[in-house]
């Protein structure tokens, strides 16, 4: 049905979206030279204080708790809400513009990022 293909190509777009975004967090973070990585799946996504990609939970038990709230706080005051565990979800109304803002507050919080990871 009409339905159902509009929902299908609206989650598949997501998804896509989904990717894209973690690409450029990566390609950011990797310039930066920050330990940082967006992962995810479907429309799902995540930023990880971390260089790779987790793999499991271990990859993640030494991580430094404050860079995770440091990410947090700073995307809410800055108008781009995730969960506080930085878990990202989009939805079918989030497109290129919303992804393209929160670049800009990811790329503009940096600097704060770098101070914070080198202490």
């Amino acid at each position: 049905s009409a339905q159902l293909t509009l929902v299908t190509d609206g989650a598949w777009r997501t998804g896509i979206l989904c990717q894209v975004a973690n690409t450029r967090l990566n390609v950011t973070f990797a310039g930066a030279g920050l330990p940082l990585c967006g992962a995810g799946m479907g429309s799902l996504m995540n930023i990880h204080p971390v260089a790779t990609v987790p793999r499991s939970p271990r990859d993640l038990a030494q991580v430094d708790k404050r860079i995770r709230d440091q990410i947090f706080f700073d995307l809410a005051e800055d108008g781009i809400y995730i969960a506080r565990r930085r878990l990202i979800a989009l939805s079918l109304a989030v497109s290129e513009a919303e992804v393209d803002r929160m670049m800009a507050v990811v790329t503009a919080r940096l600097p704060g990022w770098q101070g914070l990871m080198s202490l």
